[in-house]
C-alpha cells in the first residue's frame, strides 16, 4: 500500500521575514529558498506574491554596492520567467507593483536609484513575457489594468490607493524606451500595431483626464509626441524634408547664395 505524503506548504511569512534579515548570508539563503519554492510551485497566489515581495523589497533595501544592487534587481525581476503559468506571472507583477507603490514615498534619496532600476527591469521582463506569448490582447489589457491601479492614474496622489507622483513620473520616463527595446520594429518579437496602440492610448487617456499640469506635460512630451515623431508617416515627412533641404542647399550654393543657417542648412 502506497501512502501519499502531503507536501508541506511553504510559509511565505517566514520567508519574507528571512529575506529582510540583518545579515547578507541569511537574506541570500532565504532568496535561494524562495526561488526553489517558485520553481516547484504550480501556482502563485496574489497573497503569496504580496508576502514574497514584502520580503524582497527589504532585501533590496539592505543591499549595498552598485554592482550588487544591479545584480539583485535583475535576479528579482527575472523570477517571472521561472513561474509556470500566466496567472502566477500576473500575480507576481501585481504583487511587486502593490508593494512598491505602498513603500515608494518612504524610500530615501540614497536608495531610490536601485528601486528605480528594479521597477524598470520588472516592466522590461513583463513586456518580454508578453512578447514570448505572442502579444495576446487579453494579457496586454490585464497588464494595463494592473498598471492602472498604480502608475497609470490621472487623479491627485491622495489616499492609500493612490500612486505617488514620483513613481508615475518614473514610468513615463522609461515607457517609450522599454517599449521600443522589447516590442519595437527592430526587436526580436515586434508588437503588432494594435498592441502598440493599446500601450500608448492608456497614457493618452491619463493626459486627457489629469488635472496635474506637469504630469500631463511629461506624458505628452515623453510618450505621445515621441511616438508620433517615431511613426512611419512622421518619419516619411522628415525624410522628405531632409531631401528638400538638401535640394535647396544645392540650388542656393549653385547660384552663389549664402547658406541659410536659420534652418540649419
Amino acid at each position: 500500500m502506497v501512502v501519499e505524503v502531503e507536501e508541506t506548504k511553504p510559509d511565505y511569512f517566514v520567508i519574507a521575514r528571512n529575506l529582510a534579515a540583518n545579515t547578507l548570508p541569511e537574506r541570500e539563503r532565504a532568496f535561494k529558498y524562495l526561488k526553489n519554492v517558485f520553481q516547484k510551485s504550480s501556482t502563485l497566489t496574489r497573497t503569496e506574491a504580496l508576502c514574497a515581495w514584502k520580503g524582497m523589497f527589504f532585501m533590496m533595501w539592505h543591499s549595498d554596492g552598485l554592482e550588487v544592487q544591479e545584480q539583485l534587481a535583475e535576479r528579482m525581476a527575472k523570477i517571472i520567467f521561472m513561474l509556470k503559468n500566466d496567472k502566477s506571472k500576473m500575480n507576481f507583477i501585481q504583487g511587486a507593483l502593490e508593494i512598491i507603490n505602498r513603500e515608494w514615498t518612504g524610500i530615501d534619496r540614497l536608495r531610490m536609484s536601485k528601486f528605480m532600476l528594479l521597477v524598470r527591469l520588472l516592466f522590461r521582463f513583463s513586456l518580454e513575457t508578453l512578447a514570448n506569448n505572442g502579444w495576446p490582447l487579453g494579457e496586454v489589457h490585464w497588464f494595463i489594468g494592473v498598471l492602472s491601479a498604480g502608475p497609470i492614474q490621472f487623479h491627485q496622489p491622495v489616499g492609500k490607493s493612490s500612486c505617488p507622483l514620483g513613481l508615475r513620473y518614473h514610468f513615463v520616463d522609461l515607457w517609450t524606451e522599454e517599449l521600443l527595446r522589447i516590442g519595437g520594429s527592430k526587436a526580436e518579437k515586434p508588437m503588432p500595431a494594435e498592441i502598440a496602440h493599446e500601450l500608448i492610448f492608456c497614457w493618452a487617456k491619463v493626459a486627457a483626464q489629469t488635472k496635474i499640469g506637469p504630469f500631463r506635460q511629461k506624458i505628452v512630451k515623453l510618450i505621445l509626441e515621441d511616438m508620433i515623431e517615431r511613426s512611419e508617416p512622421s518619419m516619411e515627412v522628415m525624410r522628405k524634408a531632409g531631401e528638400e533641404n538638401v535640394n535647396i542647399a544645392e540650388t542656393v550654393s549653385g547660384h552663389g547664395g549664402r547658406r541659410n543657417t536659420a534652418i540649419g542648412l
